[in-house]
Formats: structure tokens, sequence, C-alpha cells
């Protein structure tokens, strides 16, 4: 069970508002909390706050990292938790892992390669500070993509009732929306958790960074993204998510929104009217076609000696050059390129063959009023291949399982830990 020792906050605060020299000073600052024997310090502290401040563009004021102590106290409770439950699985940050993300960061504030420790230094921010967030971030990652996501399962059925509530959705509002996310493990924690939020609202519409404040205190997989969630269609989240959506308008944010799993805060970017599958530009294909010509009324022994032709004459073809060949061996005039074609204006019997036909393979041979022909998809552009779209789909039930199972275990973490609160 998780142990909670109240201190004087007021007394503590003191030494977060003097900057300090060095990490020596740690010892003078004290302890702010121990999380299973290991020690956060007031310094870890301090460094974190100077990283939200700096990246969240908030004023660096008392009153400022006043509110946001017990914010990012609890994020660095949570990230020591994540560490330690990595580490028990063998699983760490790699250097090369560090260096990315390092890059990552030098691009997304479009700083020249290697200059993130002179723009951190610049800023008053502990480069080692960050290496911790950057290596927590990233080890947890490892630990939801390869040992909750592995043992989590979807089933074809799930996938096929997931693409009829998207077809289900079209011509409906659709958001284009990002979270944060803070859960409520514990009832007593409700009223501090609804605090949090409601503090982070203030930031936020007083003009801080949702993005850096997501990647900093936000508990959803979708924190690494700065809250992202992309387009989301009616019936894809929590009904209270999709609820007060629906009565936002595009560039607020919402207030605390309360689910079974604890607090969310919700920024509407835009809206727009859900194209269900048919989104994007039309499928379209570029075809080529080797023909034998035979009549409309030809008795079904000429149509089977037909197809065993075509068959053996196109089952080794690779290309749509090999079947320009094969074209021209067999000396049809009707053989060649059909050009590039919108798939939904093609016969139905065509449609039916080419949508799941991988490309440059033959197709089986079809028949047609002038004779048979075998088909071969040269390139595809525009539209969703069904295959793709039910990969995207089953990628999408995956993601929001993984994040569910992350949550669960976080929960798990917090309860059978022994924090000791300082601060």
């Amino acid at each position: 069970m998780s142990l909670f020792r109240l201190g004087l906050f007021t007394l503590v605060f003191t030494c977060l508002l003097v900057q300090p020299d060095s990490r020596a000073q740690q010892s003078i600052q004290g302890i702010a909390a121990v999380i299973n024997d290991e020690v956060i310090s007031v310094y870890d502290v301090w460094a974190r706050m100077q990283i939200v401040i700096s990246s969240s563009d908030l004023p660096n004021t008392p009153e400022v990292q006043k509110r946001l102590v017990p914010q990012v106290l609890r994020g660095l409770i949570d990230e020591t938790l994540q560490l330690q439950e990595a580490r028990r699985l063998g699983i760490e940050a790699t250097e090369n892992d560090m260096k990315r993300a390092k890059a990552d960061l030098e691009q997304q504030n479009k700083l020249p390669p290697g200059t993130l420790g002179q723009f951190l230094a610049a800023r008053g921010v502990d480069q080692t500070a960050l290496e911790r967030q950057l290596s927590a971030a990233m080890s947890w990652s490892k630990v939801q993509r390869f040992r909750l996501r592995t043992n989590i399962r979807v089933g074809e059925d799930e996938v096929e009732e997931a693409i009829e509530r998207i077809r289900a959705n079209k011509g409906k509002p659709e958001h284009l929306a990002a979270e944060i996310f803070l859960p409520v493990d514990n009832p007593r924690e409700e009223e501090k958790v609804r605090q949090i939020s409601e503090r982070l609202i203030s930031q936020i519409r007083a003009g801080a960074d949702f993005q850096a404040l997501a990647r900093s205190f936000s508990k959803s997989a979708s924190a690494a993204n700065g809250g992202d969630l992309g387009w989301v269609l009616q019936g894809q989240i929590d009904p209270e998510l999709d609820a007060a959506l629906a009565t936002m308008e595009p560039g607020t944010v919402s207030d605390p929104v309360r689910t079974l799993s604890g607090y969310h805060i919700l920024l509407l970017r835009k809206r727009r009217i859900s194209a269900g599958l048919s989104a994007g530009e039309p499928a379209k294909v570029r075809l080529y076609q080797v023909f034998l010509p035979l009549a409309g009324q030809a008795p079904a022994t000429a149509l089977e000696e037909s197809n065993r032709r075509l068959r053996e004459a196109t089952q080794a073809a690779a290309s749509c050059d090999d079947m320009e060949k094969i074209g021209q061996q067999l000396g049809t005039r009707m053989s060649g390129s059909l050009g590039t074609l919108e798939l939904t204006s093609l016969p139905l019997p065509f449609q039916q063959v080419i949508g799941p036909l991988p490309d440059n393979k033959p197709s089986p041979p079809i028949r047609t009023e002038q004779g048979v022909v075998v088909l071969m998809v040269c390139e595809r552009s525009g539209g969703t291949s069904e295959e793709a779209l039910r990969t995207k789909v089953k990628d999408m039930l995956l993601d929001t399982r993984t994040d569910k199972a992350a949550q669960r275990l976080m929960r798990d973490l917090r309860r059978d830990a022994l924090v000791d609160i300082r601060l």
C-alpha cells in the first residue's frame, strides 16, 4: 500500500526559489520524496520545474513556481515508478535512443544539430534533468510496446465492427483534438487531481503551451506527441469526452472532464464532417491486360481452353513489362496498357478482382463480352485498400488497449509503492 507523509511545504518551498549553483547543493535543499527507497531531491523538483516553465512559456515567478510544485512532483514520482518497472523488466533507453530523442528536440526547436546543450544552458535548464525525463519516456514506451502490446489480441470481428462504425460516421462531425489526462487511482486523490487539472487549464488559458504541458504532465500514451489525438470519430473515445467535444468551439480548451479513469483536459483544434471511408483522393490503378478474344456464345470447352492458355502464359509474370511481352507473343491486339483509371469506374467484376489483388501479380482469367482477360496492377494511388484499412483500424484498436493496459499498470505501481512525500 502507498504511504504518504506530508511535511511543511512552505519551509522547503523557499529552497525552490533559490537557483542552485551545482548538484552538490542537493543535500542542502533536502529530499522531496522517497519512492521505494529511491530519492527525489528538492533539486530534482526545481530542475524539472525549469524545464516546464521554459518549454511552456510560463512566467518564471514565485507564484507560478508554487503552483507547479504539486504537478511537477507528481510527474517525477510517476517517472521514478516507470523507470523502476523498466529496470525490473530489463528494459532501458539506449545511447542511440537518447541521441535520436535529442535530435528530435533539436529539429522541433529548429536548432542546428549538436546545439541542444547550449540551448538549454541559455535558459537555465539542467541537461541532466532533461535526459532523465527523456530516458523515462523512452523506457516506458518500450515497456508498452514490448511487454504490454505483445500480449493484446484483436480479433477480425472486432476490426470489422470498428470499420462499420467508421462507415456509420460518414456525414457526422469529427474533431481534431488533443488531451491532457490525469488519472485518479484512489478516491482520496479526487480533489487533489481536480485542482491540478484546474491549475493546468488556467495556465493554458493564460497562454501556456498546451503541447509542452501535455508532454510534462499527461499520463496518456498521447503525451509523447504533445497530447495529439488526431481526428477523433464519434464513439472512438469515452462518451464523456465525445459530449464535451460536441459543445466546444475550435481553438478552445475544455473544463475538467471526469471519466471513470480520471480527469481529461481537451483542446479542440478543428472540426469537420466525416467523409467515412471515402476520405482522400479516389483510389486509382494503373492497369495492364493480356487479352484473348472469344465470342460471347462460345461453348464452355472453348472458355476453359482460353482460361488455361492465359493462366499458363501469365503465371510467371512479375511486372507489367512481362505482361507486355506476353501480349506481344500472343499477338492479340487488345493486350496492352489500360492507363490509370479510378477503381470505382471499372466494371464491378473488375473491381472485385483488382481490389484485393497484390500489385505486379496476374489476376485469374476474367470473362468479358469480347473475350477473356488477365489483369495486372502496375501501381496504385489515392484511396485506401481494404488490407491497408484493416491494418490501420487494427493498429488503432491495439494502441487504445495498450494505453489502457499502461494506465492499469501505473495504477498498480502507485498502489504497491512506498511513497514518502516530504514537501
